[in-house]
């Protein structure tokens, strides 16, 4: 960023997305940045209505869903991939034990709390020691495996398809008949 600013590079920084509702008004000041405030404007409108499109009602159990990623990384409260699970109808369990943002989880600590699902992502191809937490035979018959994708990491209107495979795995998990 330094480089770019020294080159005259004109840099515009964007805080980062932790709520699902804070997209719209991103997509807005992205748009007023490039000089596109009515497409941005139609992008955040659609992105607001296909929320309220996916919006659970109030009141409804919640199955817990764990985030098990190499060396034990998880995501807590306070972070985008947590907000994706609330809208999806789905508790967290690291933010159940109190992580907060990006942090790890112990193995046996995955185990006791006993989730309903685990969120991680395809292995990479090769061996990775970082990965062989996630083979481990303790996870066998623990929970069904959920895996995620760049829809989590970034706050753009694709992670309503996020949050929509969140909601088929609810409904699969017999969550969704409340």
């Amino acid at each position: 960023v330094r480089l770019l600013t020294r080159l005259g590079v004109r840099v515009q920084r964007f805080d980062l997305v932790r709520r699902v509702e804070d997209i719209p008004a991103r997509l807005r000041e992205m748009g007023a940045v490039l000089g596109q405030p009515a497409r941005a404007e139609a992008l955040a409108a659609a992105f607001e209505a296909r929320l309220a499109r996916l919006a659970l009602p109030e009141g409804r159990a919640e199955p817990e869903a764990a985030f098990w990623y190499a060396n034990g990384y998880t995501l807590g409260a306070g972070s985008l991939a947590h907000d994706i699970l609330a809208h999806a109808g789905f508790a967290n369990a690291a933010a159940r034990a109190g992580r907060q943002g990006g942090a790890t989880m112990a193995l046996e600590e995955l185990v006791l709390a006993a989730p309903d699902l685990l969120v991680s992502s395809q292995p990479y191809g090769g061996a990775s020691r970082a990965e062989e937490i996630l083979r481990h035979p303790a996870l066998e018959g623990l929970a069904p495996v959920a895996l995620s994708s760049p829809e989590w990491t970034c706050g753009a209107p694709h992670v309503l398809n996020a949050v929509e495979m969140m909601q088929g795995w609810r409904a699969r998990l017999g969550a969704g008949q409340e």
